[in-house]
């Protein structure tokens, strides 16, 4: 179903639409009536489970999809920064030492 961009309920309505034309194929009378609700219901509840419900699942995952890599984006981001925050400490702790040095080899 990925890239499977279909309206909510369509698979419902065209399971729907299917089941009360295959409905109305059957029987005559009321009995063709009732052929007909009962394949539009049953055609219904397989446009929603077979259409329906994958879509509504794969649009969930993809959205947990998203939210995970936007997490992850700033995660990597604040790593970043600590890392670069240590490096400038580091750099500036050495300087002061060197400095330190050369006093104490100069005096």
């Amino acid at each position: 179903m990925q890239g499977c961009q279909t309206q909510p309920g369509l698979g419902t309505l065209g399971g729907a639409g299917a089941g009360v034309a295959v409905g109305s194929m059957v029987g005559s009378g009321r009995g063709r009536t009732a052929a007909m609700v009962g394949g539009g219901l049953l055609g219904a509840a397989a446009g929603n489970q077979l259409v329906d419900r994958p879509v509504a699942d794969a649009n969930a995952a993809r959205r947990e999809a998203e939210r995970d890599a936007e997490w992850q984006r700033r995660l990597d981001f604040e790593r970043q920064v600590i890392i670069e925050r240590d490096r400038a400490q580091r750099e500036i702790e050495e300087r002061r030492l060197f400095e330190e040095w050369k006093r104490t080899r100069g005096a």
